[in-house]
């Protein structure tokens, strides 16, 4: 099966989530939106699969499920040609050595994969 990775210039304030690159977990954790179990953080909405964590600073959250900034329609249901034109008329396309926040989307056999956001340095 083949896979591909496309990157796109994140802009954070299109993040509707309470997950946020570069805020500290700790205070996820208070508020209860995140736990913590051994060395990672969990989750409590089911939606994000996993938080990377730097120094106590958020720097890439993995999501499961839906995507608000492509809703109604379902991530999942994008071929690749139609999601790199969808997101190309939102966001601006990028490399892996582009720094700064990115969109990250691993397409297998055609089909989205896998998607985060990151924060590169």
């Amino acid at each position: 099966m083949r896979k591909s990775v496309k990157y796109w210039k994140w802009n954070e304030s299109l993040n509707l989530t309470p997950y946020k690159l570069g805020i500290n977990i700790d205070d996820l954790v208070s508020k209860k939106i995140v736990t913590r179990h051994q060395q990672k953080y969990l989750s409590v909405d089911e939606n994000i699969s996993s938080i990377d964590v730097v120094d106590g600073k958020i720097k890439a959250i993995f999501f499961d499920d839906e995507f608000e900034l492509l809703h109604p329609k379902n991530i999942w249901d994008f071929k690749i040609d139609e999601f790199v034109d969808t997101i190309n008329g939102i966001l601006i396309p990028a490399n892996f050595e582009t720094k700064g926040d990115i969109l990250l989307v691993l397409f297998r056999g055609g089909f989205v994969s896998f998607f985060g956001i990151i924060r590169k340095e």
